[in-house]
């Protein structure tokens, strides 16, 4: 029984040391193709094809936040429960941690909230705005169809 499991032991190790082998390999094919492409791809094509990256990645979470406004303008008030659709921030694609998860939040939002997912999503306020104004320039920007004309108890 003991050999077995000396056996075993080894076998692991065995296993181990070749996925560090393989990983080290991966590393050295990675380095070595990206210095090739270095060398026989001119700099101003390598610069275009970041700015092509960039645009597609700026136009893919457009894309998302089209189709989650569109999704959004679904959504009725007397499903409070319904979830929100999630927005993505222009600068790097995520979800804002403060984003609220259904329409009870949303129109729940108090103004330090409002005004902070408004800096995330990069929406402009007016100066001297009310908080109903601010809430409901991010409720429109959600999609969402309603618009708040008063304060609610919170």
């Amino acid at each position: 029984m003991q050999d077995q499991h000396k056996e075993h032991e080894d076998g692991i190790a065995e296993i181990q040391v070749e996925q560090e082998v393989t990983d080290q390999i991966d590393e050295l094919v990675k380095a070595h193709v990206a210095e090739c492409l270095r060398a026989h791809i001119p700099q101003d094509l390598q610069d275009e094809i970041a700015t092509s990256k960039r645009e597609l990645e700026r136009l893919t979470h457009s894309l998302h936040n089209s189709e989650s406004r569109r999704a959004n303008a679904d959504l009725r008030s007397d499903k409070p429960d319904s979830l929100l659709a999630t927005m993505k921030m222009a600068e790097d694609g995520k979800v804002s941690t403060r984003y609220p998860k259904d329409l009870k939040e949303l129109f729940g939002l108090d103004n330090n909230t409002t005004l902070a997912l408004m800096s995330d999503y990069d929406i402009e306020r007016s100066p001297g705005s009310s908080e109903i104004v601010n809430l409901n320039k991010f409720i429109h920007f959600c999609g969402v169809r309603y618009q708040l004309v008063g304060f609610a108890a919170r």
